[in-house]
């Protein structure tokens, strides 16, 4: 089977037939169909990194609630669900799960609270995205 690249960094193939995003024709061959409502996200936030350790299937709401890299990029941190508390230099951790707000606390640099968080979310079962 051949995969094509697309601009967006997606593969997209034919199998038997069908068109499929490659991410997601893995994603059924390793664990059955994918529940409707629900995507196949790039942890990492990197269409064309189809390692199944890089893929997880979440709520499509969820999916948009963790953002992309470039909605990360115009927060003052850098990161997703990490905030920079202007009054003591710190940067804040937190996000929400199923309507509660998980906080993880305050840290040095954006990068120690980023890596909280992922770790936090990791913990909590909750779907992640590592955007660094």
């Amino acid at each position: 089977m051949k995969w094509t690249r697309r601009p967006d960094g997606y593969y997209h193939g034919d199998v038997d037939g069908v068109r499929w995003c490659r991410h997601r024709w893995m994603w059924v061959q390793e664990h059955g169909p994918i529940p409707e409502g629900y995507t196949v996200d790039h942890e990492n936030d990197t269409p064309g990194d189809d390692r199944m350790e890089n893929l997880q299937c979440i709520p499509h709401a969820d999916n948009v609630r963790l953002g992309t890299a470039s909605l990360a990029a115009h927060n003052a941190s850098g990161f997703n669900c990490v905030y920079l508390d202007k009054q003591t230099g710190q940067y804040r951790g937190q996000f929400v799960l199923r309507g509660v707000t998980i906080n993880c606390g305050r840290h040095a640099t954006a990068e120690l609270a980023n890596a909280v968080v992922f770790a936090r979310r990791k913990e909590l079962n909750a779907p992640t995205r590592r955007v660094a």
